[in-house]
């Protein structure tokens, strides 16, 4: 009597060939997929700091006082900030000090404290004789409070945009963290300033400047460049 054959087990070569093609396909299309919602994210973001330079500028003219736009390199987020001071100069022309972009202060005024070098390397100290936070350019500036404004609020950049870097007319080298501001003031008048930014693929890695943003001081004009502009041509209009 013959016995029966059983069944076959497994695939054929054919089989998997037709899998694994699929499996690239998919693989493929997700990926892209990926790389196009991050490429909107980053156009979009470039838009929304833009349209606020743009609202602070002209907010600096239309209320006749200072405005600031503080960027937070670290946390990839922005806010802007309304000067409250009753002095007529201080409303035209930043302090002295509060500008430094290098993680030290500038010229102290008369009535804050004076620091020893050991004290200088130690960090900044506010009025309250609390140390202030390194590289924080923002927390030197006196009088600035956040805009309870809905154009002004914190922004959050999505997930995988990043602010790679912030060169402005007061710096002489382009920032990379910390927190740095781009000041307005009422004349019409604002701080010549490069933003860029880029995605970060892996949280592991910095992510690389793919956009310009390039704020007019004179008009309040902000272009756009889609590949990242070099730094030193930044400091060589200023020149």
């Amino acid at each position: 009597m013959p016995r029966r054959r059983s069944g076959q087990a497994g695939f054929t070569l054919i089989e998997l060939a037709v899998t694994l093609t699929i499996l690239v396909l998919v693989i493929g299309l997700v990926t892209m997929s990926i790389a196009n919602i991050r490429r909107a994210d980053l156009k979009a973001s470039g838009g929304m700091l833009a349209a606020a330079m743009r609202y602070t500028y002209n907010l600096a003219v239309i209320n006749g006082t200072p405005y600031r736009l503080v960027l937070d390199l670290n946390e990839g987020a922005f806010w802007g900030e309304e000067l409250q001071t009753d002095d007529p100069c201080a409303r035209y022309l930043p302090e002295e000090g509060e500008l430094t972009g290098d993680g030290q202060d500038g010229d102290e005024d008369e009535d804050r404290p004076r620091r020893s070098p050991a004290a200088a390397e130690a960090g900044a100290v506010g009025p309250d004789g609390q140390p202030l936070p390194a590289r924080d350019e923002t927390a030197r500036a006196m009088g600035y409070q956040r805009k309870k404004d809905n154009l002004l609020s914190k922004r959050t950049l999505p997930k995988g945009i990043k602010i790679t870097g912030v060169i402005t007319s007061h710096h002489s080298a382009e920032q990379t963290d910390g927190k740095v501001a781009i000041h307005f003031f009422p004349g019409g008048f604002a701080e010549k300033a490069w933003v860029w930014l880029g995605e970060q693929g892996n949280p592991e890695e910095d992510a690389k400047p793919e956009m310009t943003l390039a704020l007019d001081g004179l008009m309040g004009h902000v272009s756009r460049s889609s590949t990242p502009l070099d730094p030193a041509d930044f400091i060589k209009e200023l020149e």
